[in-house]
């Protein structure tokens, strides 16, 4: 996978360890602290220089978002913040 203008993406969590990604292609997720994610939506992050996005223990989670709305504001203002840092 092509490394993105930025390293974020809104993802869905559908259950433990599952999600849906931006397209809609189901993934198993994990984390390091092995803790599942409630459901709802996350806006994810990688560090700099990620080309591979996996869903792993490098993977930054932000949220639950209850709606996607909410995950998309979410995600503007990251990219905000990263613009202007």
């Amino acid at each position: 996978m092509q490394s993105r203008a930025y390293p974020f993406e809104i993802v869905h969590v559908t259950g433990e360890c599952r999600l849906l990604d931006a397209d809609s292609v189901e993934h198993v997720y994990w984390r390091r602290d092995g803790k599942p994610l409630s459901v709802g939506h996350y806006v994810v992050g990688w560090p700099p220089g990620t080309v591979g996005r996996r869903f792993h223990e490098d993977a930054i989670f932000h949220g639950p978002f209850r709606l996607r709305i909410e995950a998309e504001a979410a995600l503007e203002e990251l990219t905000a913040c990263r613009r202007t840092a």
